[in-house]
């Protein structure tokens, strides 16, 4: 499949296009789950205010993602607008489905745009919603009024959760890959999310938010396969002797520029102490070319 791609001229694969329709469609999704799963109408108010309480935890994640996010001044305003908008949910008396969804949707978005490493905003997306309620207390199934807030609690949660996963497949999709293992690592970690959050879908009988997602993780397989023919693969090298990174980058590239590179692919090699020396009879990973 890879080969096939490269085979065909890389402008005339559009793969961005579907997937920047795939991750917006969450937001629809989300908005017809909460129509269907999300009522706070005629509850009591420890009913409404454990709905606060997932609203503020999706504005605390959010506000983490920006603290941890550098660079993004020149959009701070709007980022923290976003944030402030998700943490005010349900404050101001009732609110629908599509304002929590809208909102919720555009923190992730805002928090995705901004993000100048995608790696590091996966790994932030990651911490904050892949798991999203977990922390929050149990909920005693004792009364009716229980239970709902439970269903309403599940609606919220997972709706963060998808969305969260949204803005984390737009921060994954500009990864600039530099090797074809690291593109296949990518593409699994990214579609097992995928099948997580769809197999939820499904438990929940969310049938818009399991195609949302099934359709997330075929955009973005497509959109990393598109380019994985062209990256060179990783290979094993033994070197027979410790050497300087200098050193062994110039016998295998020809290129001691390349020396920081070698360092860095195999930095948990590397004797304490000794940041640039090559460990020998070890299976050190270097790039292909």
């Amino acid at each position: 499949v890879e080969a096939g791609s490269a085979a065909v001229v890389a402008s005339l694969i559009d793969t961005a296009a579907p997937l920047r329709l795939a991750i917006s469609g969450l937001t629809a999704a989300a908005e017809t789950a909460l129509a269907g799963r999300f009522d706070l109408r005629r509850m009591p108010g420890f009913v409404k205010q454990d709905a606060l309480a997932v609203f503020t935890e999706a504005a605390v994640g959010g506000e983490m993602i920006r603290l941890n996010t550098p660079g993004h001044a020149a959009r701070g305003f709007a980022v923290t607008q976003a944030i402030d908008a998700v943490a005010r949910l349900g404050t101001r008396g009732p609110v629908s489905a599509g304002e929590i969804a809208r909102s919720l949707g555009g923190m992730m978005a805002l928090l995705a745009d901004v993000s100048p490493d995608p790696q590091r905003g996966v790994e932030n997306f990651t911490e904050a919603f892949q798991t999203f309620g977990s922390a929050l207390p149990g909920i005693p199934l004792t009364t009716s009024n229980r239970r709902r807030q439970q269903q309403n609690r599940s609606a919220l949660t997972d709706a963060v959760q998808m969305l969260g996963l949204g803005g984390a497949t737009h921060l994954a999709a500009r990864i600039p890959f530099q090797e074809y293992g690291e593109a296949v690592a990518w593409r699994t970690r990214m579609s097992d999310w995928c099948d997580s959050e769809a197999a939820a879908a499904s438990l929940a009988r969310d049938d818009d938010s399991f195609s949302a997602l099934t359709g997330l993780r075929t955009a973005f397989v497509d959109h990393v396969t598109a380019g994985m023919g062209t990256l060179a693969r990783a290979r094993d090298v033994t070197l027979p002797t410790a050497m300087p990174s200098l050193v062994a980058a110039h016998r295998l590239y020809g290129d001691a520029r390349r020396g920081a590179e070698v360092a860095a692919r195999n930095r948990r090699l590397l004797p304490q102490g000794h940041p640039g020396l090559m460990p020998p009879h070890v299976a050190l990973s270097m790039a292909g070319a």
